[in-house]
């Protein structure tokens, strides 16, 4: 079994550690969800909160932190931060973990940096997103236990999609508007919907059951062809979201499990 700390490094970073009463404007658990090298000795840090949403720092990187894992940044840990400076770039000053750094096994980290991939790269700057940040929240906890992680990922895709504007319409198909059908068999169109197929092979990966799209919409992943349609569908839609990029943490897990080393 591997914790986070080993497996999730590449997503990590380093800040000079400060005092707990230099936190007077960290009012709200504040995850880190990206970091990349900024300048000589810098970072940038997306950070993730509830009220301001997605928003970038700089993190300057000190000696001694560099050399210390413990003064790391670390995803999937709440965190009590305090940033200065105007604009949309701050400056992050200060931060102290709210909890130890979670141990999450196996694979389950994976998802942990996909859900954070998502987040950095598709959510806009700066937009409020309440029901996002407790949904994520609430999964990172469940990384850490021995629960059915599928239907709950999904929910969250769905509604990243929803607070990106980008909402699936799961009543009615396009373009005539008709009620999407228990007995019909559709296709997804990025930006346009669910279009009607005819005589089309049910168990082609870009044709879904009606039957399975209506459960969808209710939050019923019981069945597997639901949880099939769903990862499928899904994935078409952040695909086009992300215009033909690739996952970075997709391509992690892929290479992690295909050299025969655990993640």
């Amino acid at each position: 079994m591997t914790s986070v700390r080993c497996a999730a490094w590449v997503m990590s970073t380093e800040i000079n550690s400060r005092g707990a009463t230099d936190l007077a404007s960290a009012e709200q658990p504040t995850f880190v969800l990206h970091t990349r090298p900024y300048r000589e000795s810098s970072q940038l840090v997306d950070l993730f909160s509830c009220d301001a949403g997605r928003f970038r720092a700089v993190a300057r990187v000190s000696m001694r932190a560099r050399k210390n894992t413990q003064m790391r940044l670390q995803p999937f840990v709440p965190y009590y931060i305090s940033c200065r400076g105007r604009g949309d770039l701050k400056a992050l000053t200060a931060c102290e973990p709210m909890k130890p750094v979670p141990l999450i096994p196996g694979e389950r980290v994976y998802i942990g940096l996909y859900l954070n991939e998502l987040l950095y790269r598709l959510l806009p700057d700066h937009i409020p997103c309440e029901s996002l940040y407790i949904d994520y929240s609430r999964l990172l906890d469940a990384l850490a236990q021995d629960v059915d992680m599928e239907p709950a990922l999904r929910g969250f895709e769905l509604l990243l999609l929803e607070e990106m504007g980008s909402a699936i319409d799961f009543s009615a198909d396009y373009p005539e508007g008709e009620p999407i059908l228990v007995d019909g068999l559709y296709r997804f169109l990025p930006g346009y919907g669910l279009t009607p197929v005819v005589d089309g092979n049910r168990r082609a990966d870009n044709v879904f059951a009606g039957v399975d799209l209506l459960a969808i919409a209710q939050g019923d992943f019981g069945l597997a062809s639901v949880r099939r349609t769903a990862k499928l569908l899904l994935r078409q839609a952040i695909a086009a979201q992300l215009e033909g990029r690739p996952l970075r943490s997709r391509e992690l897990y892929r290479r992690g499990f295909a050299s025969g080393a655990k993640p």
